[in-house]
């Protein structure tokens, strides 16, 4: 996420959190668990994308700013903390 906040698309593989963060081929690309060729494939595509226009580095930014920023997960939290108040004095 740090790339995506400097406008930098990222490649990584299909594993843990990764595909959450990355939307394939909008602000990164996502490669095949522990496929060599397929790293290279994204990389090469990310740097072809990158050349062609800003589009991919945009994408990679308003990623950033919409889902990890300090005030969305700040809201998140807020919006959690209501809901299970609002729970509690349910029950």
């Amino acid at each position: 996420m740090e790339s995506f906040g400097c406008g930098v698309p990222a490649v990584g593989f299909q594993s843990g959190g990764i595909p959450e963060m990355i939307d394939h081929q909008e602000n990164g690309y996502i490669d095949d668990l522990k496929n060599a060729r397929d790293l290279s494939k994204g990389l090469l595509w990310v740097l072809d994308a990158l050349e062609e226009n800003d589009r991919l580095a945009q994408h990679a930014r308003n990623k950033a700013e919409q889902c990890y920023s300090f005030q969305s997960v700040g809201r998140a939290h807020l919006d959690l903390y209501k809901q299970l108040i609002k729970h509690q004095a349910d029950n």
